[in-house]
């Protein structure tokens, strides 16, 4: 379910931001965590709550940047789009890869350091391109128990196959 959306000067006021080189203005990801949270309370039904937004993003002083950022305990996480400056194919691959990461830390999946994974972090353009969009097997089982073993494996890979393929990304519909 799409939510509406927060107009950019309502935004703005309600965190903090700094300037960033070469990338306008950047807002705080914590900040936006409180936002995003209030907006869940209101809706009950949700059991997570992801915000995008073309600002930059960065998680305390001391960082320079992060694509998204998600918050396990409040269950709500937010990306940007800012730093995606390319070609329709490769935004779009990055923007997914992205939404599902932070999504799978909403659903308690750490960053993985075991296999090529959906869940590897990455610092750069680079890392993301090379981090596979799928789950590895350990983690892919984290999400089932997640979902009380309520997820159809077969019919999940299957499903998301043909999105894949529906969208353009016939190679990685293949994996």
């Amino acid at each position: 379910k799409c939510l509406p959306v927060v107009p950019q000067d309502k935004l703005v006021q309600k965190v903090t931001s700094r300037e960033s080189r070469g990338y306008g203005m950047q807002i705080l990801t914590t900040d936006c965590h409180k936002l995003l949270g209030n907006i869940k309370a209101k809706h009950s039904e949700a059991f997570v709550i992801m915000g995008f937004t073309l600002f930059d993003l960065y998680p305390r002083d001391e960082w320079n940047f992060v694509f998204g950022q998600a918050n396990r305990a409040t269950g709500v996480g937010i990306f940007s789009f800012a730093r995606y400056q390319c070609a329709p194919p490769n935004f779009l691959r990055r923007c997914m890869a992205v939404l599902c990461h932070e999504i799978g830390h909403l659903f308690c999946i750490s960053h993985c350091i075991w296999w090529e994974c959906i869940m590897n972090g990455s610092n750069h353009d680079e890392e993301s391109d090379a981090r596979p969009m799928h789950l590895c097997p350990m983690d892919l089982g984290k999400l089932v128990e997640a979902f009380g073993g309520k997820i159809d494996i077969v019919a999940r890979e299957q499903a998301l196959a043909e999105f894949f393929t529906a969208h353009g990304f016939a190679a990685i519909a293949e994996w």
